[in-house]
């Protein structure tokens, strides 16, 4: 990931999913803590194990959220699109991503800190209710996905 000299926007992020229904200031305090990144194809974003640093909401591109080492290789249990949201580790203990994610389109990102994220969910509760509600809607899909991926292969 390459950061950007392009500056985040409560407008901006007002666009997306992630950020739908949140006032304002909440908006612009997220767009203060916010970054834009480059996304190179064939790259990670994150790799399992890593310290979670963000979260991640794709402006354009795609990448897979991999499991790694499996039997066969990597395995694919999604695929993000861009409006989409990954990098719900940075707001749920212990803080260390438990997947790979893979740029398979180059793109670009928007970085909220994940640091400092927790920070403000610590001091401003509306904030902390509204991204937990988006985390949980994040990992209830990734979950959903998953379940997706190993029927499949169970039918194979």
């Amino acid at each position: 990931m390459t950061k950007t000299t392009e500056s985040v926007t409560a407008g901006m992020l007002a666009r997306y999913a992630f950020f739908a229904g949140m006032t304002e200031k909440m908006l612009q305090d997220l767009a203060s803590i916010s970054e834009i990144v480059e996304l190179s194809s064939g790259k990670n974003i994150f790799n399992t194990g890593d310290t979670a640093h963000g979260v991640i909401v794709l402006r354009s591109g795609k990448a897979n959220i991999l499991i790694e080492g499996g039997p066969a290789g990597d395995i694919n249990v999604s695929t993000i699109d861009p409006g989409e949201a990954l990098g719900w580790s940075g707001v749920i203990e212990p803080h260390y991503f438990c997947h790979t994610a893979r740029v398979t389109e180059a793109g670009s990102a928007i970085v909220v800190s994940a640091p400092k994220l927790r920070q403000m969910m610590s001091r401003d509760h509306e904030l902390a209710t509204t991204v937990l509600t988006r985390v949980a809607q994040m990992l209830a899909t990734r979950l959903r996905d998953t379940r997706y991926q190993l029927i499949g292969m169970l039918n194979h």
